[in-house]
């Protein structure tokens, strides 16, 4: 019990975090498109397609972080499980050089990935 809601306070601050920074890149590119007198990115509509496959899982894993603090739900155990082992694929395969906040994160999602797959034991008695 008590870590399905370690992990889901934990995670939650991690895609909050991710939100709000993915959202702020976008408005500064679509202001950047908007308002500059010489444009020269993309259209603002090419912009949102393009940001969409990375904001719409950051809002779903929140959705799901705050359900398994809350209640614990099989599905928010997956749907978390699933995100942080996406996340720790992608700190393996894509960076070329190795950080310290990439391996904490990458370890960080590791471990949440076998700890919340593991079956759930209630105390019996």
């Amino acid at each position: 019990m008590r870590t399905q809601r370690i992990f889901g306070i934990t995670w939650l601050g991690l895609f909050g975090y991710g939100g709000f920074h993915f959202i702020r890149l976008l408005f500064d590119g679509l202001f950047a498109t908007l308002f500059a007198t010489n444009c020269k990115g993309p259209a603002p509509g090419y912009l949102l397609l393009a940001y969409l496959p990375i904001i719409l899982p950051i809002l779903v894993g929140a959705v799901a972080s705050v359900f398994l603090f809350l209640r614990g739900d099989w599905w928010a155990r997956i749907v978390v499980a699933s995100l942080a082992a996406l996340i720790a694929i992608f700190q393996i395969v894509e960076l070329r050089h190795v950080s310290i906040s990439g391996a904490i994160l990458c370890i960080f999602a590791l471990a949440s990935v076998t700890l919340l797959l593991l079956p759930k034991h209630e105390p019996v008695a």
